[in-house]
């Protein structure tokens, strides 16, 4: 029975860190989301250590509501972070493209080649 304490307290922690998380996460606050990891490493290892060190005394019934719960948090902040992630490599892929597009300004000379003209630049900024 003190079994099932331990996985019941750590899991409700755990639950308790996985929503920090995804706040932090939803906030775009990656320093917040980072401090995290190794308490939820911890306390995934107590819990595991506490399911395998007697695992015939675990009330299966009642741990399971707690451990499907954490595990519904942890799913939902790796969706945040796959998310986080896909929006940082459209930022970079738009900067590239801004900063290629900005190189490419410029005339042509008489020759045929290209001149670049100095201090052009490309703007997303509407003037009409």
């Amino acid at each position: 029975m003190a079994n099932n304490d331990v996985l019941r307290k750590t899991a409700a922690k755990l639950v308790t860190v996985l929503e920090k998380e995804g706040d932090a996460l939803r906030n775009a606050d990656f320093t917040a989301a980072t401090s995290l990891v190794s308490i939820k490493e911890q306390l995934a290892q107590r819990l595991e250590f506490a399911l395998s060190a007697q695992p015939e005394t675990v009330e299966k019934a009642s741990v399971s509501k707690d451990l499907r719960k954490a595990a519904k948090f942890a799913k939902r902040n790796e969706t945040l972070l796959l998310a986080a992630k896909e929006g940082v490599v459209q930022a970079q892929a738009r900067l590239k493209s801004v900063s290629e597009a900005r190189r490419r300004v410029g005339v042509y000379g008489q020759n045929g080649a290209d001149v670049v003209m100095p201090g052009a630049d490309v703007s997303q900024n509407r003037t009409a």
